[in-house]
């Protein structure tokens, strides 16, 4: 099934109460698939905590912790999620700056699309969003995102914007897609181990790019709902 891109004008996040809960069964099997990705990768592969959605009523979201090696298991085995949903959230970033737009090339080692290209910067939901009430703010998210991958300074921003909810309801996976105008870029080296190589790509240019690299699908869709395509 095709991705579904929702027009919005906002997104609200709001923790819920408790962790993400499963049968023993579930928790036995992701245990085993995590073993075997961390011998597999070594210490490149940490567990954390991500924030996966409980709850959706229109543009409200509820959410509650749960650890990451839940989601390399449903990449890796998601027919264990088929009568428990892992529905995961992230964050799709389009960086714009004056009439261009920045794509960073995917690590080979990610778990997700390894040696594609996407709009940047992107990420899961994570202690990152968590504001000092406690509460969520994937602006928040976005801009720490921003530092870790690219570099980009919080003073260099001038908007953060939702624009798009994009839904994968086969993998039951979904993204805030969210636009970030900048006023300045000082490198557009990566600084994470995420991408292996950022370019800046002029509007006149995107329809050239996407037909001579190989890009995520997510990313052409955010180009085109922003009316760049």
């Amino acid at each position: 099934m095709p991705l579904k891109f929702t027009l919005i004008a906002e997104m609200e996040c709001h923790l819920l109460p408790g962790e993400m809960e499963f049968p023993s069964e579930i928790v036995k099997a992701v245990d085993v698939i995590w073993k075997e990705e961390k011998e597999r990768r070594g210490s490149s592969l940490t567990d954390g905590v991500l924030f996966a959605i409980e709850e959706k009523k229109e543009t409200r979201l509820g959410l509650k912790k749960c650890p990451y090696r839940f989601f390399v298991a449903k990449l890796r085995k998601p027919e264990l999620f088929k009568n428990r949903p892992l529905r995961s959230l992230a964050i799709s970033g389009m960086v714009r700056f004056e009439n261009s737009v920045l794509f960073g090339l995917r690590s080979k080692s990610v778990t997700q699309f390894p040696g594609m290209w996407e709009l940047v910067p992107s990420g899961g939901i994570a202690q990152d969003a968590m504001t000092k009430d406690g509460a969520l703010s994937y602006q928040k998210q976005i801009l720490a995102e921003l530092k870790e991958e690219l570099g980009i300074d919080q003073s260099a921003v001038l908007s953060v914007t939702p624009f798009l909810f994009i839904e994968n309801t086969d993998l039951n996976h979904f993204d805030i897609g969210v636009e970030i105008r900048v006023r300045s870029l000082k490198t557009t080296q990566p600084r994470s181990n995420e991408y292996q190589e950022i370019k800046t790509v002029p509007l006149s240019s995107i329809n050239e790019f996407l037909k001579t690299h190989q890009v995520i699908e997510a990313s052409e869709g955010l180009l085109r709902q922003a009316g760049l395509l």
